[in-house]
């Protein structure tokens, strides 16, 4: 196992339990977290916007270059959290508001085809659903065609209700492998915790070639056994949003090795997001 990268952190701490180690409270086994670098293929820290040079389109470039970068339609406002209670974030971060303020990665010169795990990670504020349906689906992030006939759905993270069991808003990872299938209730996992309108996030949503699960700030909130084993290439655009919804989002990162219970606690840690890491080892 490759080992925590400790110089990339800060405010992280590890107890060590020798005894535990030598056996002497019967563990026989331990799990650290991998260091954020660990199956890296793509980051998108929204601390800086450029300039389309093909035309007035702002921009933030995939800081790992797999991708082509992702480009912003219909000027969403950037800078900090403009939320309702007008409390701000020091964080650069993207501002949504409604279906046509959306971020799309165009090209992704397929970061995710025959990958069998993968995990995606977002760092968000969801502030509101901006219409009166009783039954919903808002895309937060995903690799998806948004119902055509041709559709290699991918991902979707949304926050959904009145589907899928969720009686109240809640996040969902919604997956499937490329071929056509469309993502279904049946392929994701629904968070058994109601979202918070107006409070900061850290998703973790991870796939590790049997399961899918979902993490919010370092917590595992639910688990989702799942059909297939590799995704197939597929030629969705991953989008940001396009949907009625009021949201900002900070950090993007995807990667294509599946992360489990210490990652997440780990890295909501480096995110600074509701609970400090001290492992008992």
């Amino acid at each position: 196992m490759i080992p925590a990268d400790l110089t990339r952190f800060v405010r992280v701490e590890h107890e060590v339990n020798v005894g535990a180690l030598s056996g002497a409270s019967g563990i026989d086994s331990v799990m650290l977290p991998l260091s954020m670098e660990y199956g890296l293929r793509s980051w998108w820290a929204f601390g800086a916007l450029g300039v389309d040079k093909e035309g007035p389109v702002d921009f933030v470039s995939d800081s790992r270059s797999w991708t082509a970068g992702m480009k912003f339609y219909g000027n969403p406002l950037y800078g900090g959290y403009a939320s309702d209670d007008k409390t701000s974030n020091a964080v650069g971060a993207v501002h949504f508001k409604g279906a046509s303020q959306f971020g799309v990665v165009e090209d992704d010169r397929g970061i995710l085809n025959d990958a069998t795990g993968f995990a995606v990670e977002v760092v968000l504020q969801v502030d509101k659903v901006l219409d009166t349906a009783a039954t919903y689906r808002k895309n937060l992030v995903g690799k998806l065609g948004f119902g055509s006939e041709d559709d290699q759905d991918v991902f979707s993270l949304a926050v959904i209700k009145g589907e899928c069991s969720a009686d109240k808003p809640s996040f969902a990872f919604f997956m499937a492998d490329g071929s056509g299938d469309s993502l279904s209730c049946k392929n994701a996992v629904v968070s058994k915790v109601a979202l918070e309108f107006g409070k900061r996030y850290y998703l973790m949503a991870t796939w590790n070639g049997n399961a899918v699960s979902l993490y919010e700030n370092g917590k595992k909130v639910g688990e989702t056994d799942v059909p297939f084993e590799k995704i197939l290439p597929s030629e969705e655009s991953i989008f940001v949003g396009k949907e009625s919804l009021e949201f900002s989002l900070e950090d993007l990162r995807i990667s294509v090795e599946p992360l489990n219970e210490a990652d997440a606690e780990f890295r909501n840690k480096s995110h600074e997001i509701e609970i400090p890491f001290l492992g008992t080892i």
